[in-house]
């Protein structure tokens, strides 16, 4: 059968190359082997994307000597409460993005399988199309995580203006901090972040209404 990796894990795999261009490659994988095909697994093409299947699971090789900790990407997309993520496996520990096992959501829980996944960090994610083959950006820990090549284009991005609560509001905090603004990253969009999307507009010289279309993102997805 036909197979593809999930976009969301190959913008994810992209970005921690582009973070740490050096790092060891050697654990890395989408697609299972005979192994992982002969259980259920999200190695496997499960998804049904028309007449592709969709690889839902990524590993990333932990390489901390060449910058890429995979304990510490796992932590930083733990923290970001991702939409996209499942789960995440690192060093004979997992944590679900729903409450399982008496557990509450995102805590880490003992992991028994046969691989303590200690040389690599795994990341499953959920089988929707609109969580798996989303391109966002996503908080890997590194200054790359916003000005990644694989992210949307800014007339993809969504519109943003005073009210606005969400991951992306985060995201946009974070590039306008990038740009030299003093600004903390709650994913509310209130009058400070105003503030700071007028003044950055105004340091760009784009209208400066205080909202986020287009031509705002554009500016602010400039290195």
């Amino acid at each position: 059968m036909a197979w593809r990796a999930a976009a969301s894990l190959l913008a994810l795999r992209d970005q921690v190359n582009a973070a740490w261009p050096n790092r060891s490659r050697v654990s890395d994988g989408t697609v299972g082997d005979a192994r992982h095909r002969s259980r259920a697994s999200d190695h496997n093409p499960w998804i049904r994307d028309g007449n592709m299947g969709v690889v839902s699971a990524l590993d990333i090789t932990h390489d901390p000597k060449n910058g890429s900790d995979a304990g510490k990407i796992a932590a930083a997309i733990r923290r970001s409460r991702d939409n996209r993520v499942k789960y995440i496996i690192w060093n004979r520990r997992i944590s679900n993005s729903s409450p399982t096992g008496g557990e509450a959501a995102w805590a880490w829980r003992p992991y028994g399988g046969k691989n303590p996944h200690s040389k690599h960090m795994h990341i499953s994610v959920k089988s929707a199309k609109s969580r798996y083959d989303s391109a966002a950006p996503w908080h890997i820990g590194a200054s790359s995580v916003i000005a990644d090549p694989v992210a949307p284009e800014p007339a993809q991005m969504p519109y943003l203006r005073r009210g606005s609560r969400s991951r992306m509001v985060k995201d946009l905090q974070a590039l306008l901090i990038k740009h030299g603004q003093d600004l903390k990253r709650d994913g509310r969009f209130g009058e400070a972040t105003e503030l700071a999307v007028k003044a950055f507009q105004r340091k760009v010289g784009l209208v400066q209404d205080g909202e986020v279309g287009p031509k705002t993102w554009a500016a602010l997805m400039v290195a």
